[in-house]
């Protein structure tokens, strides 16, 4: 099934091809990727990128086939490559003539001298291997010569490492100190030519003011003579030992793939968001469930899983089993009442620095088992509630970074150097979004988490400590944040008791999340100030643009961007807590807004990361920014199709009889 595009020539070559990229995961934080038109505009960019450790310590293997085609009387490279800044060549998108995904998987088509060409790329799921496959015809006899390219690094890290060649009749293997790269085209020949090829210039990492250019390796190549008419060759690629069936995977891969997208009819959802739901579900070397923030350079997030769960679960037909483990594999890791904010692609030890991780772990747990049969629900309660009563009374006690809560029962954050939200980013010691103190959103998710404890106590007949605290915080919410300006909550409540005016999504949270902390006028100043100041058609600004301290372009080196990260920048994800709200307030209005935000949405998915959602958007441009396949904009997505009805089709009117 095409679940995305197809594209002509006119869309997938020059800057339009190079700037829309293509996604394939293994579901162990392995990938490959690429751009539309072929070249390589990122480091990240490879055939086969594979996890060590999985979901991390990636290293890049397989950067790239180049394939080009010989009729005796000339050449026809199906390659090309940027070398400097619009420097490209040899030009092989001329002859590129379509590509589509089907059932989210890349096809480029190719004709050239004679000869038409479909080149297909699988990822098959649970293994460290890649599949290609080439079909054919052909007017008359040609040649067609395919070079690999390798690299050997992690893949953060610009510089390929000379691994030791082995060569045999079909096929290569190229060793590093911790790592191996085989691949085999079975029924072909392989001409073992060691060639360094030198200055790839990858666009995408200049643009992010990072090193971008590098040599890369190359074996040899498969020399394939094509005779006149149809054929078809597969080739594999993979990473140490043992091989795999290549043909085997590859029709396993088509069967696991078809049954997404014949879920995704079931329940009204494009297929395509299905399929790049599925890419972030991950499993760990230990067999725990978790999910892959985003592609390529996120691993998993603590805050990110739990934001993306519901919208990720909705997408495949085992959801609520798959939800319940990555809540249960998270529980191993609960420290002082903290769980991880990330996980380091390079390092043992996780980054803790985060307050509400653990909140929103509590809250789901609150709502899995909403969703579960009775005997189910209660077992799994019972299983969690001493971790949920743990972690809330180091919460309340104190922790680290400052985190506690003071006499009244508000949860504080102490610590004016340290960026614990999701407002996280830094430059240097500089907190660039400042908010010690009383966050909004943090609050709502606490009490919501207190109560979640209280409900779930209750229900297995135990009583709960945290009872009366979230009802007497739950009844002073509206006041105790009231905007100065009456614009509904004020984002910050700061250590001096003052109230931070700025005009933020957060203040969706006392909204949207299960127990609304707000209700009549309050609640109609909050979504009308959101309505008028922070709402686009394809998610919502991080702060005003009225705010002098708003930043309207999200581009240039780290330091430029980390500034508009949450100055400015676009957040597809927060349109799920937008329409929660919305449905809060008014459900006839949530379930408009949805369909009118829909057709921006699938719109979004034929650019930058393609069939997927980027993690935010330029401020003034409205393009894809920052990583171009990010969990929780796909997830929130799914939501608004699944549980808003966003996807849904107008019924038809009935005639008159």
């Amino acid at each position: 099934m095409i679940t995305g595009g197809p594209w002509g020539h006119d869309t997938i070559t020059g800057d339009s091809g190079l700037e829309r990229e293509w996604l394939l995961t293994n579901g162990l934080g392995g990938y490959a990727m690429g751009t539309v038109a072929g070249g390589l505009t990122r480091g990240y960019h490879s055939l086969l990128t594979v996890a060590q450790r999985p979901p991390r310590q990636r290293v890049r293997l397989l950067a790239g086939l180049l394939t080009t085609v010989d009729d005796g009387y000339g050449e026809c490279p199906l390659w090309m490559q940027e070398w400097a800044p619009g420097v490209l060549s040899p030009g092989g998108e001329g002859v590129l003539w379509r590509f589509w995904l089907e059932n989210g998987q890349p096809v480029w088509e190719y004709q050239c001298r004679g000869l038409w060409l479909r080149y297909r790329l699988v990822m098959p799921f649970q293994t460290a291997s890649v599949i290609a496959a080439w079909e054919w015809q052909a007017s008359y006899p040609v040649t067609v010569r395919i070079t690999p390219l390798v690299s050997g690094r992690d893949h953060h890290r610009l510089g390929s490492v000379l691994p030791t060649w082995e060569w045999g009749n079909d096929g290569f293997r190229a060793t590093w100190p911790h790592i191996r790269l085989s691949m085999r085209i079975p029924g072909t020949d392989f001409h073992p030519r060691p060639l360094p090829y030198y200055h790839f210039y990858y666009r995408a990492e200049a643009e992010r003011g990072l090193a971008a250019s590098e040599d890369l390796w190359s074996a040899g190549g498969w020399v394939i003579p094509l005779p006149a008419g149809v054929g078809r060759v597969r080739g594999w690629a993979w990473a140490n030992d043992p091989e795999p069936d290549g043909d085997r995977e590859w029709e396993a891969e088509q069967r696991r793939r078809s049954a997404l997208v014949q879920y995704a009819k079931e329940v009204n959802l494009p297929a395509g968001l299905a399929l790049a739901a599925d890419s972030f579900r991950v499993t760990t070397t230990s067999g725990q469930s978790t999910v892959i923030a985003g592609y390529p350079w996120f691993t998993d997030w603590g805050r990110d899983t739990f934001i993306a769960l519901p919208g990720l679960a909705r997408s495949q037909p085992e959801g609520l089993r798959w939800g319940e483990s990555v809540i249960r594999s998270w529980a191993d890791l609960l420290t002082d009442g903290l769980l991880p904010n990330r996980f380091l692609d390079d390092g043992e030890v996780p980054d803790w620095s985060s307050v509400d991780t653990v909140l929103w772990w509590i809250i789901r747990i609150w709502d899995w088992g909403r969703r579960m049969t009775a005997s189910r629900r209660q077992t799994f309660w019972q299983s969690l509630l001493p971790a949920v009563d743990e972690a809330l009374g180091r919460l309340a006690e104190g922790t680290r970074y400052g985190i506690g809560a003071d006499g009244a029962g508000w949860l504080r954050l102490a610590d004016p150097n340290r960026a614990l939200t999701w407002m996280d980013a830094r430059i240097g010691d500089w907190v660039v979004t400042p908010r010690s103190g009383y966050p909004v959103e943090i609050n709502a998710l606490w009490i919501n988490a207190l109560t979640a404890h209280d409900i779930m106590a209750r229900q297995l007949g135990l009583s709960s400590r945290w009872s009366s605290v979230a009802n007497l915080l739950a009844q002073a919410f509206g006041e105790r944040f009231r905007h100065p300006d009456g614009a509904g909550l004020a984002d910050v409540i700061r250590l001096d008791g003052s109230r931070d005016p700025a005009i933020r999504p957060n203040q969706l949270l006392a909204l949207a999340l299960p127990r609304p902390l707000v209700g009549g006028a309050m609640a109609d100043r909050i979504m009308r100030t959101v309505e008028s100041r922070l709402v686009t058609p394809i998610g919502l600004y991080s702060l005003s643009p009225g705010d002098p301290a708003f930043r309207s372009r999200f581009t240039g080196p780290p330091e430029m961007r980390d500034q508009a990260y949450h100055q400015g920048a676009i957040w597809p994800f927060w349109l799920g807590a937008y329409i929660d709200a919305w449905r809060a307030v008014d459900p006839e209005q949530a379930h408009l807004r949805a369909k009118t935000l829909w057709p921006i949405i699938l719109t979004h998915l034929d650019e930058a990361g393609v069939g997927s959602m980027s993690e935010v958007m330029d401020p003034t441009t409205h393009r894809g920014r920052g990583c171009p396949f990010q969990a929780w904009s796909v997830a929130e997505a799914i939501r608004l199709a699944v549980d808003h009805g966003a996807a849904t089709a107008p019924k038809a009117s009935r005639g008159s009889d």
